[in-house]
């Protein structure tokens, strides 16, 4: 191969995770699952996912087949011997002899067929690597998008948690006034109906977290069932302007898709001029050697040579050769189109995804806001609620604010995380790729819109590990 995620790449993934690979891990309880983190995730995947393993097969495939069409110009070499019985005999026919024949052959490549079909299996080699390329990147997206599930609904229990104990403590409170007779029992009902709902709620929300940890399992390539406790993912987020045209630009020099598409119409027009070749005369040279055990009066000798070129000339095939150009100029056209849909698929992905990091990046400052706010208006809620001055209902409110505030944080976080990953997906600026693959590297991207920032045009990374 010419490239391609190979073991060296690996280990350059594995120094990213130590406590799989060699580091002293960090104790862990005899009754707590390990701790899986992103990287740890990210280099299980790359060596267990079958849909990766495919692609280098396919890569390697092509490789093979490029090797085929070099030998296609190469010195070949035919020998052929065995017994003969000749019936009847007589003395210029003996009964029976031992024959062999050695034929040298070399193509001449006179109409450049040979050297086409070299061109096209190297394009075939290219266009397979951009597909490994796409299913590394989309795989390193699947990953975290997954891992980031996880954490995302185990941030939903989290705060069905945090929900309880407030809920809890309303209850507290309210079982205190009406034991000071200053309320009704009704309050006292209504804290316990509220403590009870949330349970269902926290049931709920650890189930969902049970179901996000098989699926991220299952895109690592471990059993589903396996338990692990992943790493909180602290975002340090500031509000984000992208310059969208300017990164639909960048995206389309090095996304693999569009690499790929504009291979496949050079390969399809490659295509149309060695099909036109099947009509050309082919020619070789030779040089045959013939022996023969038994002497005869007519060739007294037991070997002769012979020298000479060929020539092979398809006069007529009925049309096929025509047809199949005609064929090989349609897939010209499809390839054609196909690379201006894959344009508009690349900047649609572009563009939403850079619009849900803007978005995402400012919901989340908000969020936070709003969660200090909500814990302020609960505690002054409970005050007045104590001082006799306000209904429990306005506790009970305050309590869901802050409920709904603190979910929409959780969201908040993980939708500018996600995003972010869409982002880098849909620019090919994925910071664990490049860290993968070797920047010598001349077939897969591994530059694009830079990572970390959030000034105009690039793509922010809003993680810090």
């Amino acid at each position: 191969m010419r490239y391609g995620i190979s073991m060296v790449s690996l280990i350059v993934v594995a120094a990213l995770a130590a406590p799989v690979f060699g580091q002293a891990p960090t104790p862990v309880a005899p009754d707590q699952p390990p701790v899986l983190t992103l990287d740890d995730a990210m280099v299980i995947a790359i060596q267990s996912n079958p849909g990766l393993a495919i692609a280098r097969e396919r890569v390697n495939r092509a490789e093979n087949q490029l090797d085929e069409a070099k030998a296609a110009g190469r010195v070949k070499v035919n020998l052929e011997a065995g017994p003969v019985w000749i019936t009847p005999s007589s003395v210029l026919t003996p009964s029976s002899q031992t024959t062999a024949t050695a034929t040298v052959s070399q193509p001449v490549d006179a109409n450049g067929r040979i050297a086409l079909g070299k061109g096209l299996a190297s394009l075939q080699i290219n266009v397979q690597e951009f597909g490994e390329v796409q299913t590394l990147q989309q795989l390193i997206a699947d990953v975290k998008n997954s891992y980031y599930t996880v954490l995302r609904t185990q941030g939903t229990v989290d705060t069905t948690n945090a929900a309880i104990a407030a809920a809890e403590e309303n209850l507290r409170i309210a079982r205190a006034q009406f034991e000071a007779g200053v309320v009704a029992r009704f309050d006292v009902t209504s804290a316990e109906v509220n403590v009870a709902n949330l349970q269902q709620d926290l049931l709920q929300a650890e189930g969902n977290v049970q179901i996000a940890m098989a699926l991220l399992n299952r895109v690592i390539g471990v059993d589903i069932n396996r338990p692990f406790r992943l790493e909180e993912q602290v975002v340090s987020v500031a509000p984000v302007t992208i310059d969208i045209d300017a990164t639909i630009r960048q995206a389309m020099s090095v996304r693999p898709e569009v690499r790929q598409a504009e291979t496949s119409l050079k390969l399809a027009e490659q295509t149309v001029r060695y099909t036109r070749t099947e009509d050309d005369p082919a020619l070789a040279l030779f040089a045959t050697s013939d022996w023969s055990s038994e002497t005869s009066t007519i060739n007294p000798n037991n070997t002769t040579y012979t020298f000479g070129a060929s020539v092979s000339w398809p006069i007529w095939t009925g049309g096929a050769t025509r047809a199949r150009v005609d064929e090989a100029k349609n897939d010209v056209e499809i390839a054609r189109k196909s690379l201006e849909q894959t344009s508009l698929v690349v900047g649609q992905e572009v563009r939403t995804s850079a619009t849900n990091v803007m978005e995402s990046s400012r919901r989340v400052q908000t969020a936070q806001s709003n969660v200090a706010l909500a814990e302020e208006s609960l505690r002054l809620s409970r005050l007045r609620y104590q001082e006799g001055v306000t209904p429990f209902v306005e506790v009970t409110n305050a309590e869901s604010a802050l409920t709904q505030a603190r979910t929409n944080f959780v969201r908040a976080r993980y939708d500018y995380l996600n995003a972010v990953t869409q982002l880098q997906r849909a620019t090919a600026s994925q910071p664990e790729y490049a860290q993968i693959v070797p920047p010598a590297s001349t077939i897969m991207p591994t530059t694009g819109p830079t990572t970390g920032s959030t000034t105009s045009g690039t793509v922010p990374q809003g993680v810090n590990k």
